[in-house]
């Protein structure tokens, strides 16, 4: 435990993370733009359910208090996968939220102090609590509207005050917003059936019955082109399919396009946008019931937005454009489903042959989240 004049930060046992969710409620209060987390799925997920990353690293949760009120929140965790991909010991912290400066860097310092105690040398955040595609970076761009599906919010000074404390930026994530004023329809839908003529291939929707098959399919793709690096790492078979488990109950299989060898059957490239919960769980504030179902129920009268979330392409068709041409399927179920806007986030900066998919597709930079990393002395 450590304080300073009458805050306290310490590290609170899993029976009161109640208060650790709770916290982000009072702080965002009368904020249009947050968008409430389920309670009930995010304890479960701090909780370890569903979650090996927490389930199987060292971690602890921080609150800060100012006379006995709770004035910030932060989780810490050794990232084991991350120390030893990179070969230096390093934290990496997440859910951070902050009443004002104050608490802020007390939290902060108390972070890095813990991560200094389990022999971290550096600390990097804001990080998913899950080690996954959820909750990734500081928002530094795109305050005007609530953020998509799975992506993060924060208070715009978090920024500035996190700079200030010596965090610098290690990589930016960036969201495209597109809308339908903006895509070239006819030309998409000219080009794409002769797209998937000449790369000879099928175009299909993802088969829901047939769920194991397609995503294995999808896996091969994945895994035959995917770029590893320090932060990143494809998942195995078992892996992808528990992370894909959530999120395909989440799914439209009208947003999910499969581009098929015409004559192996072979998945050779996909398409992944999910409608965008978001828009409902703002409404839900949180929990399911009372009026939280109802709210749930009309799902599909509230989303007019969708995330656009993968794209893969085996390497022998990506000078085919087959992904502009199943994102042309996409645009023309996300029409008929009553969607008005999708932004696909969040891409790698340097991922420059996404941002030019997206740039044809007339996408417009709205969003950029950011990883800082710092030292620990």
């Amino acid at each position: 435990m450590s304080s300073r004049g009458s805050l306290i930060v310490e590290s609170i046992p899993e029976e009161r993370l109640g208060e650790f969710i709770g916290l982000a409620f009072r702080l965002y209060e009368g904020d249009p733009n947050w968008v409430p987390p389920l309670v009930a799925n995010q304890m479960g997920m701090l909780k370890g359910k569903d979650n090996a990353f927490l389930s199987e690293s060292e971690h602890t949760f921080l609150m800060c208090f100012r006379d006995g009120l709770a004035v910030g929140r932060m989780m810490v965790a050794v990232n084991e996968p991350i120390s030893r991909k990179q070969g230096v010991p390093t934290a990496t912290f997440s859910l951070l939220e902050a009443e004002d400066g104050e608490s802020f860097s007390l939290l902060v310092s108390e972070a890095m102090r813990w991560a200094k105690g389990k022999g971290m040398k550096r600390i990097i955040g804001p990080w998913s609590p899950t080690n996954g595609e959820d909750g990734i970076g500081m928002m530094v761009m795109g305050f005007d509207d609530p953020p998509v599906l799975l992506n993060s919010y924060n208070k715009r000074w978090y920024v500035q005050s996190l700079e200030a404390m010596g965090f610098s930026k290690l990589a930016d994530y960036v969201g495209y917003k597109i809308t339908k004023p903006d895509l070239p329809l006819e030309s998409l839908a000219r080009a794409s059936e002769i797209t998937f003529q000449r790369a000879g291939v099928i175009p299909s929707k993802i088969d829901m019955s047939r769920l194991d098959d397609e995503l294995a399919g999808m896996h091969s793709v994945m895994s035959s082109v995917f770029s590893e690096d320090w932060y990143n790492e494809m998942p195995s078979l078992e892996e992808f399919m528990k992370l894909a488990a959530p999120i395909s109950k989440l799914a439209y299989p009208e947003l999910v396009w499969l581009a098929k060898d015409a004559v192996k059957g072979k998945t050779v490239a996909f398409v992944v946008a999910l409608p965008d919960w978001n828009q409902v769980l703002i409404r839900m504030r949180g929990r399911v019931f009372p009026f939280g179902w109802f709210h749930y129920l009309r799902a599909k009268s509230v989303i007019t937005r969708a995330r656009l979330m993968m794209q893969y392409c085996l390497k022998e068709y990506q000078g085919s454009s087959v992904i502009p041409a199943l994102y042309a399927k996409v645009v023309e179920s996300a029409e008929a489903l009553g969607l008005k806007e999708a932004e696909a986030s969040v891409i790698l900066e340097t991922n420059l042959q996404s941002r030019r998919v997206l740039e044809r597709l007339g996408g417009k930079l709205t969003r950029t989240y950011r990883w800082y990393l710092r030292d620990i002395d």
